[in-house]
């Protein structure tokens, strides 16, 4: 895999270029990225030679290359780079799709305001492992904008999000962890930690909210977790986070054996 701050990247950027020129297609992508972008002190960047580099890789159904592509021509304000985008959700590219989710949010490209599609993509994205949908999603999960409220699934979602590396998923889950959210332990160290590598990310929400995860991290005694309010919240926790809402809870379910014992133990409480 070509790593350009690599020692070896003026090596690896020549052949990049040179299996570039012989067709083939991953190459073409990578490398029209590249020019497209620019890359400082790496890559002198050149829209009109990566662009084309990538047009060549959309024609051989590179996914990558309709999002890098339809990336340039938005840039130049070419509505275009929509069709390219689309084009790279249908292939299933899930960066391509939270684009085009945050178009239909803001309105943005000519595209009309449509709250139930930013929605759409923006589960699909996340369902393809997109870490800033998964964030987003678990904010419309957590607040019931759109979606049934699932303050459980919204905190799964947040976690997830923070280990790929989310700056916003960092400091959600950091909050979830603050608060007890859904379910999740309450551990101000450890949210203590996510917002710390969050604000690290330039986050500005985060390094503003430090102060209040610095403070609660000083208190030696967390409250107890927020409990899910119903029985459906109960039966979207796993099995290990139901028995850590009975144990906290000091409720006896050594005789439970399906997970469907446990939510109806836990909503007896």
């Amino acid at each position: 895999e070509f790593d350009i701050g690599s020692a070896d990247a003026p090596r690896a950027l020549q052949l990049l270029r040179r299996a570039a020129e012989l067709g083939h297609g991953r190459s073409q992508c990578r490398l029209g990225g590249l020019l497209a972008a620019g890359v400082k002190g790496r890559v002198q960047q050149d829209t009109w030679e990566g662009k084309r580099l990538l047009r060549l890789a959309f024609e051989q159904d590179e996914p990558d290359a309709g999002f890098y592509l339809g990336a340039a021509l938005l840039q130049e304000g070419d509505r275009d780079g929509a069709t390219k985008l689309l084009a790279a959700c249908a292939k299933g590219h899930p960066r391509a799709c939270f684009q085009i989710a945050e178009m239909y949010r803001e309105g943005h490209y000519q595209f009309a305001k449509d709250l139930p599609a930013a929605l759409r993509y923006t589960k699909w994205a996340a369902h393809q492992g997109d870490p800033q949908a998964m964030s987003n999603l678990g904010h419309l999960l957590i607040n019931g904008l759109g979606v049934v409220r699932d303050e459980a699934k919204a905190a799964r979602l947040f976690r997830h999000s923070a280990r790929l590396g989310a700056a916003e998923g960092q400091l959600n889950y950091g909050l979830a962890l603050l608060r007890g959210s859904g379910g999740v332990k309450v551990d101000y160290q450890e949210a203590l930690d996510w917002a710390q590598k969050s604000a690290a990310q330039g986050h500005a929400l985060a390094h503003q909210q430090l102060p209040m995860f610095f403070n609660a991290a000083k208190n030696p005694n967390p409250p107890a977790r927020s409990l899910p309010k119903s029985e459906a919240e109960l039966r979207r926790l796993s099995v290990k986070d139901l028995g850590d809402v009975l144990r906290a809870e000091g409720i006896d379910f050594s005789d439970c054996v399906e997970k469907s014992e446990l939510v109806a133990r836990a909503a007896l409480d």
